[in-house]
């Protein structure tokens, strides 16, 4: 991870954390409605709605509005793992090759040394 760019390190935390937005999305909608007054869901639409609207022209019409967000999620995913490696020239060896989740198991490993 020390060599890859800061700029490419924040487009990474930033299309992460809408690509996990989504997904929490996704799962909180499963067991309560989207426009539930839980401010974890209401965060969770504030944040997520605009990108749904965004990305209209690139959901295909037969998904259903329950599933877009782990559709749009997944999309990420797939940009973030095998486009961007590729248009940038580096390299990734597992998920946690990628910045925000390298970064998330480092700081799990060193969560795990402290209590062990």
């Amino acid at each position: 991870m020390q060599d890859i760019p800061l700029g490419l390190m924040l487009m990474d935390y930033l299309i992460g954390a809408a690509m996990y937005a989504l997904l929490i999305r996704f799962i909180l909608a499963l067991v309560m409605p989207e426009h539930a007054k839980i401010i974890v869901m209401r965060m969770t639409v504030y944040v997520t709605d605009p990108l749904l609207k965004s990305s209209q022209a690139i959901t295909p019409n037969f998904i259903i509005d329950r599933i877009k967000p782990i559709y749009l999620a997944w999309l990420i995913f797939i940009i973030r793992f095998y486009f961007i490696p590729i248009m940038l020239g580096y390299e990734i060896y597992g998920v946690s090759s990628l910045p925000l989740e390298g970064g998330i198991a480092h700081l799990m490993d060193q969560i795990t040394g402290l209590m062990g």
